[in-house]
Formats: structure tokens, C-alpha cells, sequence
């Protein structure tokens, strides 16, 4: 380690902008280029990122906290950079549960806030996570914040105490503690100096993983890594030494296949008669809608598109559902 990091300074990415560099500074997080001598972490001296380059992975430095599910030792390790907010949080919830459940004494789960600054929710769901979690209560505040299948909306969350199994005065303090807010931003900060911008964004072993993958995607790659770490002889002598291997994984996401086919040209859709469908099968213009009946974005498409059988017809418009659940 250089002179300069010793001293407490930071290495900025090529690609960190000033504001992620100033949240950097502010939370007291050190960020050092990737050369496997990183100083181990301290509670005492701010969480440090080891940064990669040119695809190496990043050692997160989890430390064993209030925010961590699963094995003690773990042989595969899963940051989870989120929110409770996010419509995609309770399913993503459900994908860490069912790994979890797959690899009880080999996967350790990290949760780190990740919040929407223009999101009040977002902001105060964070802060009643980390209340929660100081008074060992943050796997119950999971369970309910993304039991709720009519989302988080406005929420009092000093309300949840008691479900919570805290006093009401107890939770109160912790939340209203500075410590709570400092944890949340702390965490903010490293999500800013690592260039996020999807909540969530998971990294497993280091290496932040393409989208938001299905749990049977995932498991594929935590046992590519499991082999990885056997191999290796640790998991921390993995995060220094070896690459990471999506050989053989399907880790598209909707939303890259959309993309791909902006780019690439127009796909396919296969229609069957057993798809829903409103309008007549000859009708000029054939719409295909991929939704979910609990997903607020779907809720508006909806609206869009009753005003389009209004204004076109089922002549001319044809409508066909397929179902894509959260």
C-alpha cells in the first residue's frame, strides 16, 4: 500500500465522479486500487473497498454485523446494495431466501442500504431497517417490509415496533439516533464510489452479478464459486487471485433482452390460443404485454392500454397477455 493510502487519502476509478468521491471522503471510506495488500478492515478506521480494475473482483470487507444472514464461515458470499422500496426488493427478498435455503452452510448474505434519494420511502424505509437491525430485529423488519403485497407507500415505521417485538420507545431512539442515518449513508457512499445504479445490485464473491437474475441462475454461479473457492484453497484467497466465470450461465435479464433486441433487430413472439387475448386474431396490429398484476409499472401500462382499444378497435388492435410475475 502506498504512502499516500496509508495516510488515509483515496485512489479515485478512472470512471468515479467528483460527488461520488466527496460521499466517499464524507463517510470515511478508503478506496485503494486492487493489488490483494489491502489493510484488513476496521471498525475504527471506516470501511474500505478494495476496488477492482480490468474485471478482477472487489473485496467488500463484510464484516460479521447486525445486516448478515447465513453461514458463519461461508465459502460464497452475496452483497445485496438495496432498498425497500424498490419494486423489485420483495422478489429479489425471495431469491436471497431461497439461496439461503439451498446453501445453508456455504452462502453468507450481506445487506447494504442503497437508497433513492427522491424517494422518501426509500429514505426512511433504510432508516427503520437499520434501527431494526441494531436491536437484532432486522430479519423480522424483512419479513414485513416485503410481506406487504400492496408495497411500502407511506409508512410509519415507528408503528412496526410492536410487531417488531421492541418497545415503542426503544425503536423510537434508534431510529432517531445519528449513528442510524451515518450507517445508512455509509453505505450510500460505497454504492456511489462502485458507480451503482440498480436497486438492488448484487455481488457475489466480489463481482457484481448482470442484472437481477432468477434463483436458479444465481445457484448455477454459487457453485461454479464453491468449486472456485475449493480450488483456491479460501475465499479470501480467491477474491486475490482468480477470475470470475460466467461460462455456461444464462444471466440475461428481461431488460437486457430488451436491448439486445433495440439493437440487434426485431424477435419473435410465439402466440398461443390459450393466451389471453382481447381483440380479433386478424386485426392489423398485434400488442404482446409480459406483466405482473402486483407490479405498480404494469398498473399504468394498463391504463395505456385501455385507451387504445377505446381509440383503435378490436379491428385494428389486438392485445395478447403473457404472464411474467415478480
Amino acid at each position: 500500500m502506498s504512502k499516500e493510502q496509508q495516510n488515509g487519502s483515496i485512489a479515485l476509478l478512472p470512471l468515479m465522479g467528483l460527488a461520488a468521491a466527496a460521499a466517499v471522503a464524507g463517510a470515511g471510506i478508503q478506496l485503494v486500487m486492487s493489488s490483494g495488500d489491502a489493510t484488513p478492515h476496521s471498525a475504527n478506521s471506516g470501511t474500505q473497498i478494495v476496488a477492482a480494475v480490468d474485471g478482477e473482483r472487489v473485496d467488500l470487507a463484510v464484516a460479521d454485523d447486525h445486516r448478515i444472514r447465513g453461514a458463519k464461515s461461508p465459502n460464497a458470499e452475496l452483497v445485496v446494495y438495496g432498498d425497500f422500496a424498490s419494486p423489485f426488493a420483495a422478489t429479489a427478498g425471495r431469491v436471497v431466501d431461497t439461496l439461503l435455503g439451498q446453501y445453508p452452510k456455504d452462502l453468507r448474505v450481506a445487506y447494504r442500504h442503497f437508497v433513492s434519494a427522491d424517494n422518501h420511502t426509500s429514505t426512511s424505509s433504510a432508516v427503520a431497517a437499520e434501527a431494526a437491525a441494531k436491536l437484532g430485529k432486522f430479519e423480522a423488519f424483512r419479513q414485513l417490509a416485503f410481506g406487504r403485497n400492496d408495497g411500502l407507500g407511506y409508512v410509519d415505521f415507528s408503528a412496526w415496533a410492536g410487531s417488531l417485538g421492541l418497545s415503542d420507545a426503544e425503536y423510537r431512539a434508534a431510529m432517531k439516533d445519528p449513528a442510524t442515518q451515518a450507517a445508512v449513508d455509509a453505505d450510500g457512499a460505497q454504492a456511489a464510489a462502485l458507480g451503482l445504479a440498480r436497486r438492488p445490485t448484487f455481488f457475489l464473491n466480489g463481482v457484481q452479478i448482470p442484472g437481477t437474475m432468477p434463483a436458479d441462475a444465481l445457484a448455477g454461479l454459487i457453485d461454479k464459486e464453491l468449486a472456485a473457492v475449493k480450488d483456491a484453497g479460501g475465499l479470501k484467497a480467491l477474491l486475490k487471485t482468480e477470475p470470475f466465470d460466467l461460462e455456461g450461465i444464462d444471466v440475461g435479464t428481461l431488460e437486457q433482452k430488451r436491448e439486445g433486441q433495440a439493437r440487434f433487430g426485431e424477435s419473435t413472439v410465439r402466440i398461443s390460443d390459450n393466451d389471453p387475448s382481447w381483440g380479433k386474431s386478424d386485426a392489423t396490429v398485434t400488442i404482446v404485454e409480459f406483466g405482473d398484476f402486483l407490479c405498480p409499472y404494469c398498473k399504468r401500462g394498463a391504463a395505456a392500454l385501455r385507451q387504445l382499444k377505446e381509440k383503435y378497435g378490436e379491428d385494428k388492435l389486438r392485445v395478447v397477455f403473457k404472464n411474467l410475475p415478480l
